[in-house]
């Protein structure tokens, strides 16, 4: 069965379409994940400095202040014994609750950020960690919150130029099968008109009374609609 030429020319606009919204799709969820992959190793490159078992210094107020500024991340720190040290403005907000105990991943393993919680109406992505011995705030929990809002910024700032890419080509294959539609249309008038118009001179009397015609259609279309 022979398509017509709507279906013909619909047929490769729609299999483009399809294949780039899936190339586009694939490309901008494997930037995501190193997005993501870059953040969790940063903030474990963090956490390691905090809680490593030879560390000298404690962890106060002050320290997790730089941490901060160096990582992004809000830091709430509950000591054994003495009130806690935290980022977050006055009020300062309680533990997060059900969050378990991180470990340290090994090298061939893939960092992660964490489970996300809620604190003082904003959502984080939460890493609890346990300081041990010989480290001088053995016993206490150090928690490490990422903004989500700074992880979905960097991941729409790392997939908007995709997403750009792929409009822009599915604009172009749009416009390369819109031109070749008008060009065939066109070819099959001029045929159509040299099917009614034997002589040369008749084709281009033609082709005239045709352009005038739809000129006189133009102007009657503009008057109805001023």
């Amino acid at each position: 069965m022979r398509l017509s030429l709507r279906y013909r020319l619909l047929l490769p606009l729609t299999l483009l379409l399809i294949g780039d919204a899936v190339a586009t799709a694939w490309a901008a969820s494997a930037v995501a994940r190193v997005v993501e992959r870059r953040i969790a190793s940063q903030q474990w490159a963090v956490a390691r400095t905090l809680t490593e078992s030879r560390s000298t210094f404690r962890l106060t107020g002050r320290v997790l202040e730089q941490m901060k500024g160096f990582s992004g991340a809000e830091f709430l720190f509950i000591p054994p014994t003495g009130p806690p040290e935290s980022t977050f403005p006055d009020p300062k907000p309680a533990p997060p609750t059900n969050v378990p105990i991180a470990t340290q991943p090994m090298e061939n393993e893939e960092h992660t950020l964490g489970p996300a919680v809620e604190l003082g109406g904003n959502e984080y992505r939460c890493l609890r960690l346990q300081l041990r011995r010989p480290h001088p705030d053995a016993g206490a929990n150090l928690y490490i919150l990422y903004p989500e809002s700074l992880r979905r910024t960097a991941v729409r700032d790392a997939v908007r130029p995709l997403l750009i890419l792929g409009g822009w080509w599915a604009w172009t294959g749009i416009d390369h099968v819109d031109n070749k539609a008008s060009l065939r249309g066109l070819r099959i008038t001029i045929g159509n008109l040299n099917l009614h118009c034997a002589s040369r001179s008749s084709r281009l009397d033609c082709v005239a009374y045709h352009i005038c015609k739809q000129v006189r259609q133009l102007r009657r279309i503009s008057q109805d609609y001023p």
